[in-house]
């Protein structure tokens, strides 16, 4: 009898313990799929709004892709779609796109005002090459006039400029897109005031302009005394680069 007991016991216990887990929960979409329809139409955004020469092209391009992105917030706490979103964030290709499409917005968007803004940058770099030597007698006999643009990255800035008038000083200003501050720069977060931050080079500072950046860099081996963004040419170069930036931004 009791051996009957045991039986009857461990028969309903076994396929209990046996039983598998249940399957993963499905995506709610073919997730690689998905994936590349982002990367190709992306692409072709980007190709779109990089070739654009007036507003209207440009409007039509952006409003694309910003219902692209609403419609990638829309499922992102959605179940089912983790997968998805999360790909999307990790995806290079997809990064790659979104950067080149909103860079270009950018230029385009400044396109009516750039050559003023440009002006203004010379402008403030010949300000700062008079001023120089007299705010810092040591360095009167140095040449502070700007000594020819720098290109920052594929796609050129709105307004460059930079001086090297030796003694291992170099000072660099430029008004552009926003990745401009991470892929010249390595700056990853621009606040949108005035903020000074340090860098394996020399000391930067740097604002954002909603799709715009201003970032301005001044390098030296030749401190002296001072603190770097307390030395007597970084504040004067800081100091008329900043206020042509922020003139540019008010397409003043």
């Amino acid at each position: 009898m009791k051996l009957a007991v045991l039986s009857l016991l461990l028969a309903a216990a076994v396929p209990a313990l046996a039983a598998p887990q249940a399957p993963a929960r499905p995506s709610a979409i073919d997730v690689d799929a998905t994936i590349q329809h982002d990367r190709d139409l992306l692409t072709k955004q980007a190709t779109a709004m990089c070739a654009c020469d007036d507003g209207a092209c440009g409007n039509k391009v952006i409003s694309e892709y910003l219902l692209w992105q609403k419609e990638l917030e829309l499922v992102r706490d959605r179940k089912g779609f983790e997968n998805y979103t999360e790909r999307v964030a990790q995806d290079e290709m997809i990064a790659i796109q979104r950067g080149i499409i909103e860079d270009c917005n950018a230029t385009l968007l400044a396109k009516p005002w750039a050559a003023s803004c440009k002006k203004r940058f010379d402008t403030a770099a010949r300000d700062f090459a008079r001023a120089a030597p007299r705010t810092y007698a040591p360095y009167k006999r140095l040449d502070f006039r700007a000594n020819g643009e720098k290109e920052f990255g594929v796609r050129d800035a709105i307004a460059n400029t930079r001086a090297t008038p030796g003694r291992s000083w170099e000072f660099v200003g430029t008004f552009g897109p926003a990745s401009i501050a991470r892929t010249e720069f390595g700056v990853t977060d621009v606040p949108d005031t005035w903020t000074m931050v340090d860098s394996e080079r020399g000391i930067i500072a740097a604002r954002r302009y909603g799709p715009w950046v201003a970032v301005l860099r001044v390098e030296s081996e030749r401190w002296g005394d001072f603190e770097p963004a307390h030395h007597p040419l970084t504040k004067l170069y800081f100091e008329k680069l900043r206020a042509a930036a922020d003139k540019c931004e008010r397409k003043q």
